[in-house]
């Protein structure tokens, strides 16, 4: 008989709060960059940065992070707008893990949960105080189906890309399942069924996009469910 995996390792509730301020905030950072002209740009831009370290989340701020927070308005480099664009799916993800916001739209991208955050507001500091986790057995099977997902979505663009023979297919399969076995999480047959028909109903336009997005998602579910340490990694 085949043993049962443990259940996923999750981040503390606080912790998972504070990694989406930070996000949140690294969201600010590009939309200021991305409209640099507007009234408010010159006093945001810094301002980010000086909110975290009021709430005492310095530590949690990563290198990269800290980077973009730190560079002046109009600075930033093309891979640095990538990255902080990006911070809103993340931040959107963690906030619907503590029970703030409802799940993202599958192949669109996510409305940001800045406002359910608290961004800029002292009271976000009584958010993370205060912040809990949805049960761990939705936690674990939200981030199974990102994964599915992913794993589809990389599938198919190699189908793409070579005429329909996958000669990836073994290997992105044994890599998925290497990684929901290192999550705890349960390989589940109809699950990557239902992944894959929800991959291969998205019109092309949403699966060139979706791609990305669905990177991040298992970032972020990878980091809340235990898969490193650092958000980064």
């Amino acid at each position: 008989m085949a043993a049962t995996p443990e259940l996923p390792t999750l981040k503390p509730a606080k912790r998972v709060a504070a990694r989406a301020l930070v996000l949140a905030a690294v969201e600010l950072r590009a939309n200021v960059e991305a409209n640099p002209s507007h009234p408010r740009s010159e006093e945001l831009c810094p301002r980010a940065l000086g909110w975290l370290e009021s709430l005492n989340l310095g530590a949690e701020i990563e290198p990269l992070e800290r980077d973009i927070l730190e560079a002046p308005l109009g600075s930033l480099r093309p891979e640095q707008r990538t990255d902080a664009n990006w911070a809103r799916e993340g931040a959107a993800l963690l906030a619907w893990a503590l029970g703030l916001v409802d799940p993202s739209p599958a192949s669109t991208f996510a409305g940001s949960a800045a406002g359910a955050l608290r961004l800029l507001h002292d009271t976000a500091r009584e958010l993370v105080e205060a912040a809990t986790l949805r049960p761990a057995d939705e936690l674990a099977g939200y981030g199974r189906h990102i994964l599915l997902v992913k794993h589809h979505l990389r599938d198919r663009s190699f189908r793409d890309k070579s005429d329909g023979n996958n000669f990836a297919a073994d290997i992105l399969y044994t890599v998925l399942c290497q990684t929901l076995a290192k999550l705890g999480l349960q390989d589940d047959t109809n699950a990557l069924k239902k992944a894959g028909e929800m991959v291969d109903e998205m019109p092309a336009a949403d699966r060139e996009h979706a791609g990305g997005l669905f990177f991040v998602r298992a970032v972020a579910i990878g980091w809340l469910l235990g898969e490193t340490e650092a958000y980064g990694d």
